[in-house]
């Protein structure tokens, strides 16, 4: 089951809809999402799965499979089979990224991919 929400805007007194999908469980092999906005996986995105996103991207669980995002990508643990944070690509220096206690982010800053724990950036 996939569901959608997502933020209200007006910009130049057009309402715009940035969304959120919502995919309450673990992507599996061949199935993938693709958004203008964000998308949060309660579970993981096994290898051969496909998250894309304009937005950011959270798994709440463990990334194995292909992920690209415009902003941001938070998870449990980063085992990506690729990865890509606006147009900076993943090189699997910290592949194996875990800490079981706290979600990481990796963002892109002065064009370089870094780590950090969730929320503690900005």
């Amino acid at each position: 089951r996939i569901l959608t929400g997502g933020q209200v805007q007006t910009v130049d007194g057009a309402v715009w809809l940035d969304p959120t999908i919502v995919v309450d469980h673990t992507l599996r092999s061949g199935q993938s999402v693709t958004t203008g906005g964000n998308v949060l996986v309660v579970g993981d995105v096994n290898e051969g799965a496909e998250v894309h996103a304009a937005g950011s991207i959270y798994v709440m669980g463990t990334i194995r499979g292909v992920v690209s995002a415009g902003s941001s990508v938070t998870a449990l643990a980063f085992e990506p089979s690729r990865m890509s944070v606006g147009d900076v690509e993943y090189a699997g220096e910290d592949r194996g990224v875990r800490d079981a206690r706290r979600a990481r982010t990796a963002f892109v800053e002065d064009g370089t991919l870094h780590f950090d724990i969730a929320g503690k950036r900005r």
